[in-house]
Formats: C-alpha cells, structure tokens, sequence
C-alpha cells in the first residue's frame, strides 16, 4: 500500500514493487488502473488491470 500526498491510498501489487522507488512521483486518477510513475526525466506506466481481473474470478 502506498499513502500518496493527498491521504490516497493506492494498492500496489507484488510484481510493481520492484519498478518503483523512494522519491518516484505516483500518479493515480480515481476509478482506473494505471499508475503513471515520474521519476528524473522518465515517466513510465502500470496497469493493474490484469491482476485485478484475476481476482474478480
């Protein structure tokens, strides 16, 4: 779980851990899966889409 700076809490799967460090910047909109990570000059996406429609069957 990550705790975003407007008291937000976004789920944050196993597999993503790894690609996201201290001092990322995370963006989430309400109500979609992407994760938009901005780091130095990188900006880079998540999808949890995927996992969480295997936990929807």
């Amino acid at each position: 779980m990550i705790y975003l700076n407007n008291c937000t809490k976004v789920s944050i799967f196993g597999e993503f851990w790894s690609k996201i460090r201290i001092g990322d910047s995370l963006e989430k909109k309400r109500g979609e899966t992407i994760i938009t990570v901005y780091r130095n000059n990188e900006k880079f996406t998540l999808d949890n889409k995927e996992i969480l429609d295997k936990f929807k069957k």
